[in-house]
């Protein structure tokens, strides 16, 4: 089970209050990966936002003509975002470790950005 204390950890939920992390936790889903597995494929429908909780994912796959891969490290937020128009995801996301995630529907983004409007910018921070 997902703590508070652990998602006050990921710099996009800082100073956010208890009551608003605790209801983020309770619509989310945590999922566990071993190294190697994909939990993203380029093309597949861009439905989630993902928190990295714990371990090393990599982001690959073709932008641009370009073949691209980079690591992503717990803490950081990734996927689909509010506000984003993103539909399908444009590259891949495996686990390079042990991973841990916890998995936020776009489906609940509305009742996010009203759940959640006590940040001074309104919505999570993100980038």
């Amino acid at each position: 089970m997902i703590e508070n204390s652990e998602l006050l950890r990921v710099p996009a939920f800082v100073d956010l209050p208890e009551d608003q992390i605790a209801w983020f936790i309770s619509q989310s889903q945590e999922l566990l990966y071993k190294t190697g597995d994909t939990y993203a494929r380029q093309g597949d429908p861009a439905e989630a936002m993902y928190v990295i909780l714990e371990g090393q994912i990599e982001i690959r796959g073709e932008l641009n003509g370009e073949m691209v891969a980079f690591p992503i490290s717990g803490g950081h937020v990734t996927g689909v975002l509010p506000y984003s128009r993103m539909k399908h995801f444009t590259v891949s996301g495996r686990a390079l470790t042990d991973a841990r995630l916890l998995r936020f529907p776009a489906a609940k983004f509305p009742e996010l950005i009203q759940k959640m409007p006590q940040h001074p910018e309104g919505h999570l921070r993100l980038a």
